[in-house]
């Protein structure tokens, strides 16, 4: 049985065993994930100081955040439901947090927001979305052969 639309994709999963939804699933997320973690990559600002680590351990050359941007998925185990995590480490939290958001300057002041995070996701919306339906695609009718 060959699947060629995406209605009865849905519907082979259906069929499917749990383990093997959640795998078809997980993967298909994934997938979208690394689409908009390549864009949020090519986004993310790059400074010219280094930085010191959340917990002062170690210290951080500028551009580091960019490099540790990936995408992480995870199960949400009491309803199964794949999720997927973009950001950079926790060692460059300040990418998302202070850079994303804007932050308090020390002697008063603020510092504004320079997104880009949000707008590498609205960037690659269709793209990721399109990544999504063909794994699921291709995951289901391997199986289903």
């Amino acid at each position: 049985m060959e699947v060629e639309g995406l209605e009865e994709a849905i519907n082979g999963y259906r069929e499917l065993a749990q383990a093997t939804q959640w795998k078809i699933l997980s993967q298909a997320t994934a997938a979208a994930g690394r689409k908009i973690a390549k864009r949020a990559k090519r986004n993310a600002p790059v400074g010219s100081v280094a930085k010191m680590a959340y917990d002062n351990s170690m210290l951080l050359a500028a551009g580091y955040g960019r490099t540790t941007v990936k995408a992480v998925r995870f199960r949400r185990r009491y309803d199964n439901v794949a999720l997927v995590g973009i950001g950079p480490n926790k060692f460059a939290y300040y990418l998302s947090s202070f850079v994303e958001k804007g932050h308090a300057v020390r002697g008063g002041g603020f510092k504004p927001a320079d997104p880009w995070l949000k707008p590498a996701i609205s960037q690659t919306e269709k793209e990721a979305v399109q990544a999504f339906e063909r794994k699921i695609l291709l995951s289901v009718n391997k199986v289903l052969k």
